[in-house]
């Protein structure tokens, strides 16, 4: 069985990462993520970071639109988690909050948040 990868921020803070909007992975883009030691022969760990470019092309990410289900939601401190399933062990990869969220600018360009 091919491994399946979840990638979920719980807009609730509730907790369960299940409402309707807290599954992200068929909107992601590109995600990168880091566990602190990106460098050989560190010392100390820097902080943990992941960083996603999501598809915003209905705009559901972007803080401004009144009509997003996710309005007043998409604020920082939101719990994010990073998982992968293979069929036999669920295995979380990351957990971190949510910094911030940018929208990419234009109109007429690739409608992403990050």
């Amino acid at each position: 069985m091919p491994t399946s990868w979840t990638i979920a921020i719980d807009w609730d803070r509730n907790g369960d990462y299940s409402s309707a909007q807290d599954d992200v992975t068929n909107r992601v883009m590109s995600a990168k993520w880091s566990l602190g030691f990106d460098e050989l022969y560190t010392d100390l760990a820097d902080n943990t970071l992941l960083r996603l470019t999501l598809d915003n092309t209905d705009r559901l990410f972007s803080p401004e639109n009144a009509s997003s289900p996710l309005f007043g939601k998409l604020v920082p401190q939101r719990p994010v988690r990073v998982q992968s399933d293979d069929g036999a062990t669920v295995r979380t990869h990351w957990v971190g909050w949510l910094d911030s969220i940018q929208p990419g600018v234009g109109r007429y360009g690739a409608r992403t948040v990050e």
